[in-house]
């Protein structure tokens, strides 16, 4: 059904500073957190485009980094879904 919510964990809306880590952690890549859910996060990011598919994100207020996967792209905003 179209509109219908396909997320299995509820989101909330964030405005928080990240870091996108690559490159065997020495490089990074700011971005902001707009949504954030236990199991993944939109990111807003200048150049989505020239992201690998998997990365690191540090949550640098919350002090914690999570392994990522693009599940899609628009524009510059990615929808991340953490992984174990």
């Amino acid at each position: 059904m179209e509109g219908q919510e396909k997320r299995s964990h509820h989101r909330a809306r964030a405005l928080k500073a990240a870091k996108i880590v690559l490159n065997d952690r020495h490089s990074t890549i700011d971005c902001l957190v707009r949504d954030l859910s236990q199991g993944g996060a939109k990111l807003k990011v200048d150049n989505p485009a020239v992201l690998p598919a998997e990365f690191e994100l540090l949550l640098e207020s919350d002090k914690i980094i999570v392994k990522a996967a693009i599940i899609w792209r628009r524009g510059e905003y990615v929808g991340v879904q953490f992984q174990p």
